[in-house]
């Protein structure tokens, strides 16, 4: 979990949070969200503020986040990112199993 600013400015962050996102605490409190994670997909999905639905990510290590982000107090937002490298990958194993049954 990641508590920001609505314009991004960090300001808590858990274990957890530093581990999947690559945060490191207490150095990037005040940091921007949007300059520790540089992609263009998180950029609009911050910037739109459609966050009925969670956004799928893939990092540039190959791993695969769902994050969701929602209003939290006055001018705040929580964010929370799970790691679905694990899921995607055994949805692909599945798909792929099918796919080889077929005659």
């Amino acid at each position: 979990m990641v508590l920001t600013t609505e314009e991004g400015g960090i300001f808590w962050c858990n274990g957890l949070a530093q581990q999947i996102l690559g945060l490191r605490w207490p150095e990037d409190n005040g940091q921007n969200i949007l300059n520790l994670l540089r992609y263009p997909e998180f950029t609009q999905y911050l910037k739109t503020r459609d966050f009925s639905r969670p956004l799928n990510l893939v990092l540039n290590t190959g791993r695969h986040l769902e994050i969701r982000v929602m209003p939290y107090t006055h001018k705040q937002l929580l964010m929370v990112a799970r790691d679905v490298t694990q899921m995607h990958q055994l949805e692909g194993a599945r798909r792929n199993f099918f796919c080889q049954r077929e005659p």
